[in-house]
């Protein structure tokens, strides 16, 4: 029936406004941009230096970057992003950009270059990959279908570690600094080959619910630089070509490599794993127990022994005297913590409450002895706080776009004391350790983003270096007795060393055999973090340094290995001459964002209505996206034409859909009656997001208005439209807090997700009324034993008692759920009501498949009763059913993340069972 397509048109316009991106910064930027012939730089005008310094990057690495490629992408364009509290940086099609954050190397997970050169080579590779798989049949699927379909099929057709792995050996080879020069990059990997053992393909591709992992980064890394040697600089081109030309073959990879090696490519991975072990050297010992655990940052008092601990089934968690204090949420990687015997004073991570592209990294205080956590600063990025050594004031790396990374001295309660930088303003401060109330000692990163120490004076303001500056990845200072202790790279290793400062004499403290971190100093004993197949566990040692040269550790042709460990390809380090970078003369310009809006950048010729012309265009900051369409239906033939358009640059996000099309009808066997319907809607949602500790919290309220107007036809009926006006009003509530998942559990352990909706038409002149309301509610709660979740789950829908008035589709419903209870299927109903109970646990972790089609990861089960109260006629019938489900995490043909799911189950008042098998999940 016509009014049937057309409310299911109008509830996909619904649902594509509930779909809405929040991914924008600020509104009050004013956005600039530089252009050069390659590139096209946007930023806010106080980052105006960094953006020049960015086209000046990207000019100088452009063509050493496409390497053995030798393809030239087209002009690119690059967004600077500020606001943001963590580091990071990406590549992505639809529309085709890159996106760096303003950020700076202050934490060894990055590596140590400069933060804008090591994107520069990054990030620029991973044009260049795109670029170059954008051929063959790859390319028919761009000209038929823009770069939406292209991203899927340039992801089909070759491994994501392909992507990262080449990316972070161009980081390396072209620089002095890349991730494959630091041992800290691939300990993990090095730690569970110790144990004599190797990682299975699989397990690397899908994933593990039983141990960590190397990620795609560090292994991919390795294998690309592998074939690279072994095979030649063409041979990942030259297997990236064979692929373009078979997108539909999710094996392409595999059967290119072998076509272009001459050997299999699991033959390949062993062997590359197997010559790792022999480079490595190290001392395989088979593992005892398997249970992954990791415990950091040793910080010891006179009475007691504080550390971080975390494993596959807990959080964060702050223990003293090895007994669980609190479980947090923060990221030991990204800011270090600090104890004393009274309080803890640590960093969170939060979203910023609409404008995800902004967050904020604040300081929190923790009481002991009450367990009371106190936020004390509000919407400021804070990172590496420490505790002065009376307790009294604290000190945190405080981060801001036109400041960079200073210190700032707070009082407990978070009111700023004072402010320091360098007196060179292009230097940034990474991270310190206090030496008295009135000094400590800094780490500093200079424009080069080499560190070097100096002792700060809090009174005085006054920087005095005390090291030249080095690429050495150097992290985590502490200070004891005018010695200050940290960690670094040194043959192949992160070891732990020592610094007298004093006489500036440096010391060989602790060489591991996989890696030491977060040296603490207490007495004559040093902890620290070490690093085993397991994970990491608190040591502690008698403390026994040994005096070296200081280029031991400033000099990359010493702290180097030129082996497996920091340097897999041997090659020698390139440093970057900066005087060499051709900066851009050019006057910045002011950016339009909606320049964009007239170049598509996907579009297809069918869609759910019929055969169409679409195409969808979005501006380069998110605020913006269009799309536009024209076609005919599949049922009639009738032409219709429209668009939508949503805007998202303000806190509420708007939306318009405007849409004609011409409708017809048979009144009977040989009247068809024919007329035009054209819909206007407008929608408002207000997002909102927040963080407390461990739960996460999304809310959104979404209204919407619209209007149909049909011209004059041949109905008479009181159901259907002739020449009048149709009014929609909508209103939606999205809601949810859930607690942050453990690794092994399969749903979270406690917290809701709610939605409410309500439609209501109304035509003029008519005094009947037809609305739509529904609302679902699902809770999860713990149990007595771990990893097993109870959920109660509650569903209503509630429209008027006419079958055969204009009435609204219900809502899109997944592949796993009913609108009744799980085995009776859906009738129109005036009122409904369903009650679940759900029992979620765990089964096995079998890290098995059959062959290379399916990889199974996880199984576990949901029992379930299902009670459904509706109204048939006048009267209120109740349905009911039981059972159990089965759910089978895989990784399918190695590249699909899918869940199958296996239904059992019986309904009341019946003795036989039903068996069904569903997909519950896609990508």
């Amino acid at each position: 029936m016509k009014t049937l397509l057309l409310i299911i048109s109008l509830c996909y316009s619904f649902l594509a406004f509930s779909q809405i991106s929040p991914f924008q910064s600020q509104p009050d930027i004013n956005w600039k941009k530089i252009e050069s012939e390659n590139f096209n730089v946007i930023f806010p005008d106080y980052l105006e230096a960094k953006g020049r310094e960015s086209i000046s990057l990207l000019e100088h690495y452009r063509k050493e970057v496409t390497g053995p490629y030798q393809i030239l992408p087209k002009k690119l364009n690059l967004v600077l992003r500020p606001e943001v509290h963590i580091p990071n940086g990406f590549v992505t099609l639809a529309p085709r950009r890159s996106e760096w954050y303003n950020f700076s190397s202050i934490t060894p997970i990055v590596g140590s270059l400069e933060w804008l050169q090591s994107l520069a080579i990054h990030e620029y590779r991973h044009v260049v990959q795109y670029e170059y798989l954008n051929q063959g049949y790859v390319n028919w699927g761009y000209k038929l279908f823009g770069e939406s379909l292209t991203a899927i099929l340039i992801h089909i057709i070759m491994p994501t570690w392909y992507f990262e792995g080449d990316a972070v050996y161009t980081e390396t080879t072209l620089s002095d600094g890349g991730r494959g020069r630091s041992p800290r990059f691939n300990e993990r990997l090095r730690a569970i080959l110790s144990s004599g053992e190797i990682p299975k393909y699989d397990d690397l591709l899908a994933g593990s619910y039983t141990e960590n992992l190397p990620n795609l980064y560090v292994y991919g890394y390795f294998l690309i630089t592998e074939g690279y040697r072994r095979f030649g600089k063409n041979f990942w081109k030259n297997v990236a070509y064979y692929s373009t030309y078979r997108p539909w073959n999710f094996y392409a990879f595999y059967n290119g490599f072998k076509v272009h090696s001459g050997i299999s490519f699991e033959q390949f991975f062993h062997e590359t794993f197997d010559k790792l072990k022999d480079e490595w050297n190290l001392n395989q010992k088979p593992l005892k127990n398997k249970i992954y655990s990791t415990s950091q940052y040793p910080i010891i008092t006179k009475t007691n022994k504080y550390y971080l601990k975390k494993d596959l089934n807990t959080y964060w968690g702050l223990y003293k005297n090895d007994k669980l204090l609190k479980e947090l949420n923060i990221s030991p990687s990204i800011s270090h913590i600090d104890v004393n015997d009274t309080h803890m004073i640590y960093v969170q991570q939060r979203p910023h409450r609409r404008y995800l592209f902004q967050g904020s990294s604040d300081l929190f205080l923790l009481n002991h002895n009450s367990g009371k956590q106190t936020r004390i600063t509000q919407s400021q990025r804070y990172y590496h706080p420490r505790l002065s050594p009376s307790g009294k004031k604290l000190g945190a790396i405080h981060f801001s776009d036109q400041k960079g990374f200073k210190l700032h001295i707070l009082d407990l309660d978070g009111k700023l004391v004072t402010e320091i930088r360098p007196e060179e303003t292009s230097h940034n401060i990474a991270e310190f350790s206090f030496i008295n109330e009135q000094e400590l000692v800094a780490l500093i990163l200079d424009e080069e983003g080499k560190k070097y120490f100096a002792k700060v004076n809090l009174e005085s303001k006054k920087f005095f270096q005390i090291t030249k500056s080095t690429r050495n990845n150097i992290y985590a200072l502490n200070h004891w007795d005018n010695k200050v202790y940290f960690e670094g790279d040194f043959q192949g290793v992160v070891s732990i060393f020592e610094m007298d400062l004093i006489n500036n004499k440096l010391s060989l403290c602790h060489r591991p055999e996989l890696g030491a971190h977060h040296p603490f100093r207490f007495d004559n004993q040093l902890y620290f973090s070490n690093t085993h197949a397991n994970g990491s566990s608190i040591k502690n040692i008698d403390l026994y340094c040994n005096e070296i040269k200081a280029d031991t550790i400033y000099n990359s042709d010493l702290y180097l290995s030129r082996g497996a460990s920091d340097n897999f390809h041997s090659q020698k380090p390139a440093p970057l001459n900066r005087r060499d970078l051709n900066f851009i003369k050019k006057d910045a310009e002011k950016y339009i964002d909606h320049q964009e809006l007239l170049k598509p950048h996907s579009w297809s010729f069918f869609s759910d209505r019929g055969f169409e012309l679409n195409g969808t265009s979005q501006n380069y900051l998110g605020t913006k996206s269009l799309n536009l369409y024209a076609g005919s239906s599949y049922a009639s033939g009738a032409s219709y034409f429209g668009g939508t358009f949503l805007y998202s640059k303000y806190y509420p996000i708007f939306g318009i859909t405007l849409d004609r099309a011409e409708r017809e009808e048979e009144l009977d066997s040989s009247i068809t009656t024919r007329w035009k319907e054209y819909t206007g809607l407008i929608s408002m949602t207000l997002p909102y997001f927040h963080t407390q500790n461990l739960f996460n919290g999304y809310h959104a309220l979404g209204f919407s208005k619209g209007l149909i107007i049909t011209t004059e036809n041949e109905y008479t009926s009181k159901n259907k439209l002739n020449n009048e006006h149709y009014q929609i009003d909508g209103i939606t509530l999205n809601s949810s807090i859930l607690k942050a998942k453990t690794l092994q559990e399969p749903k979270p352990s406690l917290g809701y997700t709610f939605s409410a909706s309500y439609f209501n038409l109304s035509v003029d002149e008519r005094d009947s009324n037809n609305y739509l309301a529904q609302y679902n509610l699902d809770t999860f709660l713990p149990s007595l034993f771990r990893n097993h979740i109870i959920g109660l789950n509650y569903f209503g829908e509630f429209r008027p008692n006419d079958k055969d008035q204009y009435r609204l589709q219900q809502n899109y419903t997944g592949f796993i759920e009913y609108q009744f209870s799980r085995g009776h299927g859906y009738s129109f109903t005036p009122m409904l009501q369903k009650y679940e109970l759900e029992y979620t646990l765990p089964i096995i972790y079998p890290q098995a498949g059959a062959l290379d089609w399916i990889y199974l990861t996880r199984i576990y089960s949901t029992l379930f009763f299902d009670m459904t109260d509706y109204k048939d006629q006048e009267n209120i019938r109740s349905l009911s059913s039981f059972g159990a489900e089965i759910y089978f995490e895989t990784n399918t043909l190695r590249k699909l993340p899918l869940t199958y799911g296996i239904r059992f189950l019986t309904k009341h008042g019946q003795e036989e069972s039903h068996v069904e098998i569903f997909l519950a999940s896609l990508l």
